[in-house]
């Protein structure tokens, strides 16, 4: 039963390798990465069928486990990694690499994000986030702009740092337990729940510096405007592996006399990232600079309800739909602020009118319109957040965080509409006359990403699958 972890992760890799070895021909370069990311799509959801039917599939010689909720992470990173492909092919993907090495990258990049997702060993899960995070650094300096490197440079001594503090994690975890296992420890009683305490900590830190969470968010900001349209959209696919991997880290704490301690560390970093970063994305100029910081502000709400999920294990699939329709609502504004700022002179008037409908579902979604897919998420995180405030500090205090936070919403919303009148409505006029095909390929991505919003909005269940 474990063969579709195996072929999952398989796919992808040998992709990889592949389109190292095809070079520079763009001719083999487009549909070596459109199907090697079709076909790991297609396998991880032959891997979502399996769960349904078998519930848990392992690999002991891959430290591997698959459940339903960890199938459906796969199954939507996968998705957009697949319509990044397609993207890849619409928009150009010329840059500092050769064009072997940037396909070879991509689909390396779809073999971390996976076996993250699946991994069961602390350390094992260590590395591969650092390989995760050193084919991002690498995909940035792809762009030809003349600050991507300096950029890619940044990021790199930041993860760099933070690869030393997961690892000191790590090791704290197997001096407290015995081992790399990321099993739940609640008998541990004494010095060893000190120190997984203090190595939750560090995962915090470290991990936090790697996805770019608040207080470690400097980097991210500048990433969006330096990468490709293609990379932008390409790594929204890794952010939910991430959070994954934090969380995985983070549960042998739960159950232990700490684990109210680190769950409020995560709220806490959670709520004073929302309204830091919306702030900020007021002064920005630059939209890709404005949705770096409403990303870091998403990935508050995110953090927060990491910490909610920490403490109160039936709030687990509220954060995790939350995540997921993030990575996808994300893709789809980034895709089309992509076309808006490199092919749009070349779009007849009904074409820029499409990507303008996708933008306006994608950005209704995210921040939680009905009937699309953020509505649903967003009510069940609200719901997870006031039962989690009211155990602790009462309903009064409750109502007053979800006001502040149905509050914080307006704010996403008014830049996003401001984007929409200055980017896609605002600019109908001089259309182009005919569309090619590789246009074609990169408004599909935008309007498959905002179809998903309306499927997961009409079927919700699809994103809540545990």
């Amino acid at each position: 039963m474990a063969q579709e972890i195996a072929f999952t992760l398989a796919a992808p890799l040998l992709s990889s390798l592949i389109a190292l070895a095809a070079g520079r021909s763009e001719r083999l370069h487009v549909p070596i990465v459109i199907a090697g990311t079709g076909i790991t799509l297609l396998l991880s959801a032959a891997l979502l069928l399996a769960c349904v039917r078998h519930g848990v599939l392992s690999e002991s010689s891959l430290m591997a486990e698959c459940r339903v909720a960890d199938a459906v992470v796969i199954v939507a990173s996968n998705f957009i990694a697949f319509l990044a492909a397609i993207y890849n092919f619409g928009l150009n993907p010329f840059g500092r690499f050769s064009l072997g090495k940037y396909g070879s990258l991509f689909l390396l990049l779809v073999f971390c994000f996976n076996y993250m997702v699946l991994v069961r060993n602390a350390l094992a899960l260590f590395l591969l986030v650092e390989a995760l995070i050193g084919v991002s650094v690498a995909l940035v300096a792809h762009s030809p702009r003349s600050d991507a490197p300096e950029v890619a440079f940044r990021y790199l001594v930041v993860t760099t740092l933070s690869a030393f503090i997961v690892l000191a994690g790590a090791a704290l975890l197997s001096a407290s337990t015995g081992s790399y296992s990321l099993d739940q420890h609640p008998h541990l009683g004494g010095d060893g729940e000190r120190l997984l305490a203090l190595a939750c900590i560090l995962f915090i830190i470290g991990l936090g510096a790697d996805i770019g969470f608040f207080p470690f968010h400097g980097w991210v900001p500048d990433t969006f405007p330096a990468s490709t349209p293609i990379v932008n959209v390409l790594v929204c696919a890794e952010h939910a592996p991430l959070f994954v991997g934090l969380y995985m880290l983070l549960l042998p704490v739960r159950g232990t006399s700490y684990s109210d301690t680190i769950s409020l560390t995560l709220a806490t970093l959670g709520l004073a990232a929302i309204p830091i970063s919306y702030t900020l994305a007021f002064r920005q100029r630059d939209p890709f600079r404005r949705i770096g910081y409403y990303a870091i502000g998403e990935y508050g709400s995110i953090v927060l309800a990491l910490g909610i999920s920490i403490a109160d294990p039936a709030c687990t699939p509220a954060w995790r739909a939350y995540m997921l329709n993030s990575s996808l609502m994300k893709a789809g504004i980034l895709a089309c602020l992509g076309l808006a700022a490199n092919t749009w002179e070349a779009l007849p008037r009904r074409w820029r009118e499409l990507v303008s409908l996708s933008f306006i579902i994608c950005s209704l979604s995210s921040v939680g319109i009905p009937p699309l897919s953020g509505f649903h998420v967003k009510l069940r995180y609200l719901l997870s957040v006031y039962t989690f405030a009211a155990e602790r500090a009462g309903a009064w205090a409750a109502l007053l965080l979800l006001a502040f936070l149905l509050s914080m919403t307006f704010i996403p919303l008014y830049f996003l509409v401001a984007l929409l009148h200055e980017l896609f409505l605002g600019r109908l006029e001089n259309p182009g006359e005919k569309v090619s095909l590789r246009e074609i390929a990169a408004v599909t991505t935008c309007v498959a990403l905002a179809a998903a919003a309306v499927v997961l909005g009409l079927w919700p269940g699809l994103i809540f699958l545990e």
